[in-house]
Parts: C-alpha cells; structure tokens; sequence
C-alpha cells in the first residue's frame, strides 16, 4: 500500500517504509537459514533494549506508523497525546478500527485510523474539556511527534513558538480557560493552511479571546450576585427553586481575585459559562430539554435568534433597559418566555411556573 501512495507521501515516511521493508527483508533472511533450530526463532528478545525506569523522568513513547499515516490525511486531535491514551493505543494499537479515505489528488484509497472509534474506545476528552496539566502534558508529546514529521527546522521553528507563545504568557495557567479557544482556533489555521508564525495573528485572537472571558466573568459574578439578592430577597433556598447555589463551597481565583463558580444561563447548572457548554448536554439536572444555545460566540434560540443577555440579568425587568446594535429576543434563556428572565427564579429546569 505505501508503494502505491509514493508520490504523496512526505520524505520521512519514505525513508520510514524504506527501512522498516529492509529491516524485514533482513528478517526474512535470518530465518530462512535458522529454519533448522526452531530454538533461534523464539529467542527474539534482547536485554540492549531495555531502560533504566527513572519516576522523576517521563518516559518518550514510539508513535506507531499508522499514527503519521493517519496525520497525514486527517489531523488528529490534541488530547489523543496525553500520556496515558498514547500508552492505551500502543498497547492496542493492532486492533484499533481503521476507516476508508479517498486521496482527492490521486483518487486512491488509503486506510487510515478511525479517530472518532478511538475517542470513544478509550474515552478521549475533547480539546477545550483539557485541564491545564493535561494540556501541557499532550503539547509536549505533541510537539515531539510533529518534530518526528517534519523534514525540515523551519517547521519545528513554527510549533514550538505556536506553544510557546501560550505557555510564556502572564497567568498561563490562570488565564487558561480564557485563551485555550484561541490557541485551538490558531491551531486549526495551522493544520489547515499551513500558516507560519504571526505575531500579530496571535495577539489579535489572544487579546479578543481574554476580553470575551473577562466580559463572560463579569456576567456571571452579576448573576451570583443577582441570585443572591433575589433569594435573601425571597427569603426563600435557591434549591427550592431549581436554581443551582450562586455560591459554591469552592470559589475559583481568577486574575489576583477570588470569584464563586460561574452558573450557566443555558443548563442551570454551576461550573461553567455559555461558552464552556458542552453540546452533547442537551437537558436541564431535573431532565427537561434545555431551550437556548451558543453557536458561532452568537447565544441564540432553537430558530437561531441572538438572545439578550443583559435582559436575563435585570433584576427589574419593568425599569432596566439595554442597548444592543444588532437585533436581539428579550426572552428567558432557560425556557424561552417573555414573561420573565433567567434572574426572575420563576423556571424550574425550563418549566415556568
């Protein structure tokens, strides 16, 4: 099959099948004159290829040829290098699923891994779900398999300031779920167009993107806020309104100061915003079905409507207004009402009462 595909591949992987078919040949060669003391075959393993184990270093993992092949055709995604799914797929890496791909230059078929049956075999996360530990942890194995890819330095130059631009920011870790969304989009733009370093590029999708999650924290502290005033208010438990606690036992440290953790105005629930909403969660904690959604940075109804937000942060709804450029629904987030807002506590999981 590689013989077939020649022209199309990259010369490192020539150079790979080129040695792994005289290594074989050499192979072929050593049996066939030890054919007559069965005891030589068997006697395959050598002590030179063992390793000193070292807890304090982290071991380099062989990348499987089928990983670069794979590459090649479909780019595969950064949370396949944490450490412990690289050892998961070597270990498996006979019986991973293989799927088929029509080359568009030559019109040929290749056989290449089915990444979505290896997310779901070994429960691979998705790329903005990465904790920061697991994100350098995958960055690294990353970086040394696209340095393995690369024929020349140039192209290493490119992934090692691409990572390095993040990681030497102030607050890396802090700011974190801030800029991932950016460097996962630049990410994208590299794979796909095969860009060079930018500086500008960067800055600009780096600056936009911690502006979006300041503005993000901003409304979600007013949501805490809100929720607490409406409750003491009330005089009534948030849980016996459906509501989640505005203020969780553990607060997180955002920028030098302490905030609680957000609540999203799409599921109810605490520990993220609109933007970190999973997709695949569709429904409220009591199992109704959830009403809006966030596509394209837009927060939008089913119909695709831009909702307001600043609407569902009223705590006077008759006396507040907002000002918004482009045309927006005045309508609760949770259930799709104009009566009220998310603040009013009027929705118990998308049922108004």
């Amino acid at each position: 099959m590689a013989e077939s595909h020649r022209e199309v591949m990259p010369s490192y992987l020539v150079q790979q099948f080129a040695l792994k078919a005289e290594s074989a040949r050499a192979d072929k060669r050593k049996l066939e004159t030890q054919e007559s003391d069965p005891d030589a075959k068997r006697c395959c393993m050598s002590g030179s290829k063992l390793i000193v184990y070292n807890p304090l270093k982290e071991n380099d993992l062989l990348f499987p040829d089928s990983l670069f092949l794979t590459e090649l055709y479909s780019p595969l995604p950064l949370p396949l290098f944490v450490q412990s799914v690289l050892e998961k797929i070597v270990v498996n890496a006979h019986r991973i699923p293989l799927k088929k791909h029509t080359v568009v230059e030559t019109k040929s078929t290749v056989y290449i891994w089915n990444i979505e049956a290896i997310s779901h075999e070994f429960s691979i996360k998705k790329e903005k779900e990465l904790e920061f530990g697991l994100y350098l942890e995958a960055t690294d194995a990353f970086f040394k398999f696209q340095c393995k890819r690369a024929s020349d330095n140039v192209i290493i130059m490119c992934w090692s300031k691409h990572f390095k631009y993040y990681k030497k920011k102030s607050n890396s870790s802090e700011n974190y779920h801030g800029w991932k969304g950016s460097k996962f989009e630049i990410r994208q733009k590299l794979l796909v167009y095969l860009f060079d370093f930018d500086q500008t590029m960067y800055n600009t999708s780096y600056n936009n993107a911690m502006q979006d999650y300041k503005n993000e924290i901003c409304i979600q502290e007013a949501i805490a806020q809100a929720l607490a005033l409406q409750v003491s208010n009330r005089n009534t438990p948030a849980r016996a309104l459906g509501v989640p606690r505005p203020f969780p036992s553990k607060n997180q440290q955002v920028g030098g100061s302490f905030r609680s953790s957000p609540t999203c105005l799409i599921c109810s629930e605490s520990g993220h915003t609109i933007q970190g909403h999973s997709r695949d969660k569709t429904k409220f904690p009591n199992g109704e079905p959830t009403w809006a959604q966030y596509e394209g940075n837009r927060f939008v109804s089913p119909k695709g409507r831009e909702i307001c937000i600043p609407f569902n942060l009223r705590p006077n709804v008759s006396t507040d207004k907002c000002h918004h450029e482009t045309p927006r629904i005045h309508a609760c987030s949770f259930c799709g009402l104009k009566s009220h807002h998310v603040l009013s506590l009027t929705c118990q999981g998308g049922k108004a009462t």
